[in-house]
């Protein structure tokens, strides 16, 4: 039997087979193609500029209070809160600025007393503070009271202690009162609330304090209220998230910034404590 041969039209329609099969091949490996083919973005495309935002502070304490060494003999109220005083004793406190006729540091302890006697009966308070001591009034690197449950009476006795002379070794006082802070972290159980209150009249003479600042706020359960007295312009301890910053030209702002760190710290939630 004799097979008739493949007509002209037939080739024809084969041929236009392959080609449209050969294009669209073509097409899916991303050759020009009509409405809905992936273009590849050209050289010269520019990305959008983002808009700049300053970075959003982290905090990851972590396992806090870090582990004992040894035993700790805990605390009867595991729930206290707990205020840490950096008191700036400094030379420049005996300047008569923003005080009326008596020196600064009068103004300051007296500031810090009628605070520490405001405290509730349960609250705990240690104070860490540099200057001089009137023994000889010989300079002293650090002079501190450490948390006593139930007993307010100490820290105000070390208080009355200090007395301008030197410099401002404030980050070094910083670092000292989360130690203190820790310490009593591990007698209550990691429970309870943890403020460190800076009052200082200058700037730190050893290290940049807003450094050890967001050091201790980013790795701890601590809270930071300062208070610049009779300062002009920006202090290093004004870290927006970090710390909670204000400033006292006279007396009575001195004493009511103090008495807003006892507001603040009763709406603090430990879990939200740095501003997103």
């Amino acid at each position: 039997m004799k097979l008739n041969p493949i007509g002209k039209v037939d080739k024809t329609i084969i041929l236009i087979v392959m080609i449209i099969i050969a294009y669209m091949a073509f097409s899916d490996k991303g050759g020009p193609r009509g409405a809905g083919t992936k273009k590849s973005p050209s050289a010269n495309t520019t990305p959008a500029k983002q808009p700049m935002v300053d970075p959003v502070p982290t905090r990851d304490p972590g396992l806090w209070p870090p582990p004992a060494e040894g035993k700790v003999e805990m605390a009867l109220d595991l729930e206290a809160s707990n205020y840490l005083i950096v008191f700036d004793g400094s030379g420049s406190m005996s300047d008569r600025e923003c005080s009326g006729r008596d020196p600064k540091i009068h103004v300051a302890r007296a500031a810090v007393k009628k605070f520490i006697d405001s405290l509730g009966p349960g609250d705990n308070v240690a104070l860490v503070g540099f200057g001089g001591m009137p023994h000889g009034m010989k300079k002293t690197d650090l002079i501190e009271h450490g948390f006593v449950s139930g007993d307010t009476s100490g820290a105000i006795q070390t208080l009355e202690k200090i007395f301008p002379m030197g410099n401002t070794p404030l980050s070094q006082a910083m670092k000292r009162g989360l130690s203190m802070l820790e310490g009593q972290a591990r007698r209550q159980g990691g429970y309870g609330k943890y403020n460190m209150i800076i009052i200082t009249d200058g700037v730190a003479t050893d290290s940049d304090p807003s450094v050890t600042a967001r050091m201790i706020v980013s790795s701890s359960m601590v809270r930071i209220h300062a208070i610049g007295f009779c300062l002009d312009g920006k202090h290093k301890l004004d870290v927006p998230g970090y710390t909670r910053y204000s400033t006292a030209n006279n007396p009575q702002t001195l004493e009511e910034g103090l008495q807003s760190v006892l507001a603040e710290s009763d709406q603090f939630d430990p879990g939200t404590f740095v501003e997103q």
